[in-house]
């Protein structure tokens, strides 16, 4: 486990009073140039200047507390201004947040089993549209004769309400053409996620949020 411990924690053993000298005027020169550009940044995100400054600091502490090397490098940078912008135009700061977190635990990386069959198998993909997400959720939460009642949350019920709106709706009927889909068709469907949060699978399933 040595290899995951901070480098914080074995540097501190010989830490000396000169050395902290010169952290501190090396600290002062960094926060003297990342400060201002967390604040321009942040503002072109589209947040407020605060959170700039928030966001340099907080991130900054974590990286050297917890960091691997004593040259670790971690400030603010331009090229993420445009991303994030657009997520918090059309999400709004919850869902940056969202987006952050899911960043964080690296769940838009592909698992290295399933992979190699999606790469040398799979003969296409469909990118759906997010009512077609809510539309699956509703439809396995409601039971319909003797179906048993799913709950699923977005990524669980995206694959069975992309089906279901290309079987509904004319306008894609040239993708039901295109993979032999008809009315004795057998699909096999996998829902990976339940309703991990509640409170917004009850206002999609119950109180209909689009």
């Amino acid at each position: 486990m040595n290899e995951f411990k901070p480098k914080l924690f074995s540097v501190m053993k010989n830490y000396s009073g000169s050395q902290l000298v010169k952290d501190i005027v090396a600290g002062i020169i960094v926060a003297i140039i990342a400060l201002p550009l967390s604040i321009a940044l942040a503002i072109a995100s589209g947040v407020g200047p605060e959170a700039g400054i928030y966001t340099a600091i907080v991130a900054g502490f974590i990286v050297s507390f917890l960091g691997g090397s004593r040259v670790q490098i971690a400030g603010p940078t331009a090229a993420f201004a445009t991303i994030v912008a657009g997520i918090v135009m059309k999400d709004g700061r919850e869902g940056l947040m969202i987006a952050t977190i899911m960043a964080g635990l690296a769940c838009g990386e592909p698992c290295e089993i399933g992979w190699d069959l999606f790469r040398n198998h799979a003969t296409g993909f469909i990118s759906g549209e997010d009512r077609m997400t809510l539309r699956g959720m509703r439809m396995l939460a409601g039971c319909f004769r003797d179906d048993p009642h799913i709950t699923s949350g977005e990524s669980g019920a995206a694959t069975f309400g992309a089906l279901a709106t290309i079987m509904m709706e004319d306008c894609y009927s040239d993708i039901r053409k295109e993979l032999g889909l008809g009315p004795d068709s057998t699909v096999l469907c996998f829902s990976t996620e339940g309703d991990t949060d509640p409170v917004h699978y009850k206002q999609v399933v119950w109180e209909g949020l689009d």
